[in-house]
């Protein structure tokens, strides 16, 4: 059974090689530039990025993000997010599978079931999710995305003043 990870196991995991999904509530932040939320996943994004993780995305999930950034925005610019976001993440197939394994998961609705069922299929180490309720019983860990931010943001600080250390060794 998952549960949400704590920083402490977080930090211990990391590796370059550490693989996440990125839930479709993280992508409508991200598109939307949720108040409250926006920010934090943009940040996180670009950490994620920058420490060269594998990110991954259901593309319903994208589906999802596209029609509400549409509606807040317009076409242009919903596409345009779509866009940029897959030069950054892959998509995990869909098939007949994943949505059968949806269908019959715990789920607290088929949209989570979707989103577990890409993450278990994919067999990737972290979905990254706000989502309460959801995950819990999944063979992937549940990862808030701004606890993931803090322990990245806390892991390239001890990082850089190790450099800063090795530099006035010199």
């Amino acid at each position: 059974m998952s549960s949400m990870v704590s920083a402490r196991e977080l930090e211990q995991a990391l590796t370059e090689q550490t693989s996440f999904l990125l839930d479709t509530n993280v992508l409508i932040d991200l598109a939307c530039n949720r108040t409250g939320f926006g920010y934090c996943a943009s940040k996180l994004l670009g950490q994620l990025v920058e420490g060269e993780y594998w990110l991954y995305v259901c593309p319903l999930s994208l589906k999802d993000a596209y029609y509400i950034a549409c509606k807040a925005y317009d076409e242009a610019s919903a596409r345009e997010f779509i866009r940029d976001l897959l030069e950054i993440v892959k998509c995990v197939p869909v098939n007949q599978d994943v949505v059968r394994s949806a269908a019959y998961s715990t789920e607290p609705d088929f949209e989570d079931g979707i989103v577990r069922a890409c993450a278990e299929a994919q067999r990737v180490d972290y979905v990254i999710s706000r989502d309460k309720d959801a995950f819990d019983e999944s063979a992937v860990r549940k990862v808030d995305p701004a606890l993931l931010a803090s322990v990245l943001n806390n892991m390239a600080d001890r990082e850089h003043k190790r450099d800063d250390l090795d530099l006035d060794d010199d």
